[in-house]
């Protein structure tokens, strides 16, 4: 059974404008160290900030998205603190008008589902990057990459909640999902476009004192979150026979020893002496300006769910898989949009061109019109699902059309049904005992039986006819 505590999420994501949110220095991921940097996004006196309004437009989509109520006048703050990824000495950011208040995360994930109250969403940029633990890093001494200070994130804050931690982590699955749905962010957690921070209390430590969250800082993996919960509701519940009481404070997951470490005592809100930013007007969010936003919104993962299970009659897990992958789910809407079957056009994309992308990175996929051509054919019994596979790897091997080499296989001659019977009883001889094993209700062994003919059998044959032929053998020698 997962532990559970009382969690709250502090969400930071990438956001995908192609610049800074303050200037007009390009992301790039792979630019050299401090080569995408202007005096604006440094700091340097006497430069003005100018917000970036595709940024907006993205934090809009995302309110709207999670049911938030979208302010209609934002200001930007300016969070007072010292350390060396922050060249002004302070961060823009929003407090006491953020971009969206409220709204909740509806979430579904392998059959589980849930609903996440939020507090907050609001804009800010990122700081610097400090490089420690790089081969190219001089002994004791910390590097600073100033490519990444100024770079537009998207902040949702949720609110405590008593959670396990098995929801935590669908939630924030589903949450990535959403991001990638709406192309607000890749939310790709290994470049760091996904950074969690997460507050942990135990909701059971007794009445007399109310509990303190403690903050676990840059939690950068699923599995690492997990772990992090997990090892601090476990030293949470180890200070109540010694304190009684858990201090606010600042910790970090130690992976190699499975332990949140001390950081510092947490800040408060004091601390950052938070104030609004002078050289940044207030923002003022038109009606019309929210309107056109939601007209151009696509269909969340749970719609997309609910139109692949319940419409087009998928499996659940399949629907669940591409719902919560994007590109998965555009692909296969480009197929089924060329009438194919859809669960044919669901196992292709799943299956297939997977296999096919993990082969030949570097190539084109088939056209989703000659695709389509190739799943009716299985569909109307003309090649096997095995077939049709093998003319779309051959396909992308030769950068030729699947046409040209479904051809083949369409004109290849098919076995006859007592070819077939034939083959089933030539192979069936050989497994007498385990035929037997079958009769006597080890009712497994019929998929043993199925791969021991498809293998016997020429690539061309259909699997059903198999199926039939070889319920009529084993029905006969009952």
């Amino acid at each position: 059974m997962n532990p559970v505590a009382v969690v709250g999420l502090e969400i930071h994501a990438r956001i995908q404008t192609g610049r800074k949110l303050f200037c007009g220095c390009p992301v790039r991921e792979e630019a050299p160290p401090n080569s995408t940097v202007c005096p604006v996004c440094m700091g340097y006196p006497g430069t003005l900030p100018v917000p970036d309004r595709q940024a907006a437009a993205l934090a809009i989509d995302l309110a709207l998205a999670l049911h938030m109520t979208i302010h209609r006048n934002w200001q930007f703050v300016r969070k007072n603190y010292f350390y060396p990824d922050l060249p002004k000495g302070y961060q823009i950011t929003m407090m006491d008008h953020p971009v969206a208040t409220g709204g909740f995360l509806q979430w579904h994930r392998q059959g589980r589902a849930g609903k996440t109250r939020l507090r907050r969403l609001h804009l800010e940029e990122d700081a610097a990057r400090l490089i420690h633990d790089e081969p190219f890093c001089p002994d004791s001494m910390t590097l600073i990459d100033f490519n990444r200070c100024g770079m537009p994130l998207l902040e949702l804050v949720t609110e405590p909640e008593t959670l396990d931690v098995g929801q935590v982590d669908d939630m924030l699955h589903y949450y990535q999902a959403l991001l990638r749905t709406l192309k607000i962010s890749d939310a790709d957690m290994e470049k760091g476009h996904l950074r969690i921070d997460v507050n942990v209390s135990l909701p059971d430590f007794g009445s007399s004192h109310e509990n303190a969250p403690v903050e676990i800082k840059n939690v950068n993996s699923f599995h690492m979150i997990r772990k992090a919960i997990q090892a601090e509701i476990h030293r949470q519940r180890t200070l109540k026979p010694v304190r009684g009481r858990v201090h606010r404070e600042t910790r970090r997951y130690n992976p190699v020893t499975d332990v949140s470490e001390h950081l510092r005592f947490k800040e408060s809100l004091s601390d950052y002496r938070y104030f609004p930013e002078p050289d940044l007007p207030g923002i003022e969010i038109s009606e019309s300006f929210i309107t056109s936003r939601k007209n151009r919104l696509p269909d969340p993962p749970e719609t997309r769910f609910k139109w692949l299970a319940e419409e087009l009659c998928l499996k659940k897990d399949y629907a669940e898989f591409l719902s919560m992958h994007p590109p998965v789910f555009d692909r296969f809407c480009s197929i089924f949009q060329c009438d194919a079957d859809p669960r044919e056009a669901a196992h292709y994309v799943m299956q297939t061109e997977r296999m096919l992308q993990a082969r030949f990175p570097e190539k084109p996929m088939p056209e989703p019109s000659a695709i389509a051509r190739v799943l009716n054919a299985v569909i109307r019994g003309i090649i096997t699902r095995k077939a049709a596979a093998e003319v779309c790897v051959k396909s992308v091997e030769s950068n030729g059309s699947p046409d040209h080499i479904f051809e083949e296989y369409r004109d290849a001659p098919q076995i006859t049904d007592d070819t077939l019977k034939t083959l089933v009883e030539s192979v069936m001889s050989g497994f007498a005992d385990e035929l037997a094993a079958y009769q006597s209700g080890k009712r497994g062994l019929f998929g043993f039986f199925m791969g021991r003919i498809l293998a016997a059998a020429p690539d061309s044959i259909d699997p059903v006819r198999v199926k039939a032929v070889l319920e009529r053998y084993i029905s006969s020698n009952n």
